[in-house]
């Protein structure tokens, strides 16, 4: 619901972009992400039922703004690196290190975030009163 709802957002931000420049919406983008993203995910923890009370109209709303971050940067960002290499080179130059990067982080990105909670929740059990202690379910978000 979420995804469909933020959606329209890639034209939006790449329309703007067009108009303002494609460095200063995607650096704003993701200022924006590196901001708030912390904050939604313990806003989302406190709608959850693990949290104490469930919402799902909050936890939509906090996906919603979620894909919104990535619309900033991901709405410009075709036109960014297409405009970015001559055109002799731009398929190699752009497309193997774009999808290639992407396969590698994006697919591995899953199991890391999970080993790195899973690393902090050991660290509360061994000491409950390291660094991680009420806060373990953030570590693989950071």
């Amino acid at each position: 619901m979420a995804l469909a709802l933020a959606t329209p957002f890639f034209i939006v931000f790449g329309a703007l972009s067009d108009r303002i420049g494609r460095k200063p919406v995607m650096m704003a983008g993701n200022l924006i992400a590196a901001v708030f993203t912390i904050p939604i995910f313990v806003l989302m923890y406190r709608f959850t039922p693990a949290g104490g009370s469930y919402n799902p109209v909050v936890l939509t709303f906090c996906v919603f703004l979620l894909v919104l971050f990535v619309t900033m940067v991901y709405g410009p960002i075709a036109a960014f690196l297409v405009e970015s290499f001559p055109a002799r080179v731009r398929y190699t130059s752009v497309s193997l290190p774009y999808h290639v990067g992407n396969g590698y982080f994006g697919g591995f990105l899953p199991f890391i975030a999970t080993a790195v909670a899973a690393g902090a929740a050991l660290a509360v059990q061994n000491d409950p009163d390291s660094f991680w202690a009420g806060r373990a379910q953030y570590a693989g978000v950071n």
